[in-house]
């Protein structure tokens, strides 16, 4: 309430008294919560939630140097933004409940920019199990402080110099195709780091290889093949020059008597290394014919003459 007093001349006092209600609402409750640690690396998504905010108005300031215009507002109890690159910014939230209240906070935070790895060659594709590899580095990065390197092979530690080079071998009984992952893995000295990968693949050649097991027959008759090809998928059988199938078991007929006959198989499959061929040679039989006389059909004896 407020009272008004005022002495006359005569010392008396005089008052007046008037009451008003005053209602006190309370202030928007803005706690953050963020994903901001002590080292954040760039690229760094940047997500922030207002667990406290139920029916007010949320806005949310991201200050970002960077970019032009320099502040980007999201509405809502939750955003996110992406800081592309290294530099100190803050993220604002202001909130406003129905009642006109507002309140606000501001965190700051520094995102560290991080080496870009790269190198060349990758992507590998070879058809024998013994290959060295010169890898260059190529990667990129636009800070002062020192990094460093981290070479792999199948997640194995093998070297930290800038440039490597690994010889990558397959025994001859092991099952190809072989796949060798390299990465390359770069940090700076506050943690920030980057990996590059690459694939070696080792593919296997066809291997050609097959037998007739009844080259003696007589003709006409049908080839019997025995196909013990490896790494094979892809089949063409050539019997004296022509093309006579494609399947892996083929159907080919000798009907030609004492004939020359070159049977030539060429392997190949899907990882297109050189195919294989491999050539059986025979000669066809000719079949007997029966014949014989008789000059006496008629005989006393019992004997035919």
């Amino acid at each position: 309430y407020l009272r008004a007093e005022k002495t006359n001349n005569f010392g008396l006092v005089c008052y007046d008294t008037m009451v008003k209600s005053i209602r006190v609402s309370g202030k928007p409750i803005v706690i953050v919560q963020s994903n901001i640690k002590p080292v954040n690396c760039a690229p760094f998504t940047l997500s922030v939630a207002a667990p406290g905010i139920i029916s007010e108005n949320a806005n949310w300031y991201f200050y970002d140097s960077t970019v032009s215009p320099s502040i980007i507002n999201l509405t809502g109890t939750a955003a996110q933004y992406m800081f592309n690159k290294p530099g100190t910014f803050y993220v604002k939230l202001l909130a406003k409940n129905g009642a006109g209240c507002t309140d606000s906070t501001i965190i700051s935070f520094t995102v560290n920019g991080k080496p870009v790895a790269s190198f060349t060659p990758s992507g590998l594709s070879i058809c024998k199990r013994d290959t060295i590899v010169a890898y260059i580095n190529t990667t990129t990065y636009n800070g002062n402080d020192p990094v460093k390197y981290n070479w792999q092979v199948d997640n194995l530690s093998l070297s930290s110099n800038g440039n490597f080079t690994h010889q990558y071998t397959v025994s001859a009984l092991a099952a190809l195709p072989r796949i060798f992952n390299t990465s390359l893995i770069v940090s700076n000295t506050v943690g920030c780091s980057d990996t590059a990968k690459s694939v070696l693949q080792m593919n296997p050649s066809s291997k050609a290889q097959f037998s007739i097991s009844n080259p003696n027959n007589c003709v006409p008759f049908i080839a019997t093949i025995n196909n013990n090809s490896l790494y094979t998928t892809l089949y063409k059988w050539i019997v004296n020059g022509v093309l006579v199938s494609t399947d892996a078991d083929p159907t080919i007929v000798i009907d030609k008597a004492s004939n020359l006959y070159t049977v030539t198989l060429i392997a190949d499959n899907i990882y297109g290394c050189k195919p294989d061929s491999f050539t059986v040679t025979f000669t066809s039989r000719v079949k007997p014919a029966i014949a014989f006389t008789v000059s006496d059909t008629l005989g006393c004896t019992g004997v035919l003459n």
